[in-house]
């Protein structure tokens, strides 16, 4: 378990190597899900409705709701977005691996969850969040190489179709968990602004 967290660790502080090792190491996405995306994921939502001041628009909508919205909405976006990354990849001359894949997304997307985390301290770190992403842009493109197999021809529009499915997957994912979540709990006076 140990090396686990220290093959993420060095993916974030050197990629270029460290991704070659975490290919060999051969992440089951089950574990990768259990043990790094939904504890970041956890931690993330709770910072997120810790810091989102009461003038906002999201103030509407109850605590609880925003920290179960956001830690299904992630988790599932990430699963969805691999599933259709790996039916896309043998188009791009890719490996369509689900836990390579999987571990790419979890991977790259740790500075950004880590970001959230610091940017919940004082509204001021926000910028921090645009870091995060930045960064988690780099991670994947960088990974995606080596992860993936993907050749050099093929890396920059793939990766830039795969950032484009991850965030539509979060969209998407996210307006469903709403709607489900709406309807469940009977409260639609919050759709009344």
């Amino acid at each position: 378990m140990n090396n686990f967290y220290q093959i993420v660790l060095n993916v974030i502080l050197s990629p270029s190597v460290s991704w070659i090792k975490a290919k060999e190491f051969g992440y089951n996405w089950k574990n990768l899900f259990i043990f790094l995306a939904f504890p970041l994921i956890f931690l993330s939502s709770i910072a997120k409705v810790t810091s989102v001041p009461e003038e906002s628009i999201y103030s509407i909508f109850s605590q609880n709701f925003l920290f179960i919205h956001d830690t299904i909405t992630y988790s599932l976006a990430l699963l969805l977005a691999s599933y259709m990354i790996k039916l896309l990849a043998p188009k791009f001359s890719s490996s369509n691996s689900f836990n390579e894949i999987y571990s790419l997304f979890v991977i790259s997307y740790t500075p950004f969850f880590l970001s959230t985390l610091i940017a919940a301290i004082h509204p001021s770190l926000s910028i921090i969040t645009l870091v995060g992403l930045v960064f988690m842009v780099f991670l994947f493109w960088k990974g995606i190489g080596i992860m993936l197999e993907t050749p050099d021809n093929r890396k920059t529009g793939f990766g830039v179709l795969c950032m484009l499915i991850l965030f539509g997957a979060i969209v998407i994912t996210g307006l469903f968990v709403a709607v489900i979540m709406v309807v469940i709990s009977g409260n639609y006076d919050m759709l009344n602004m």
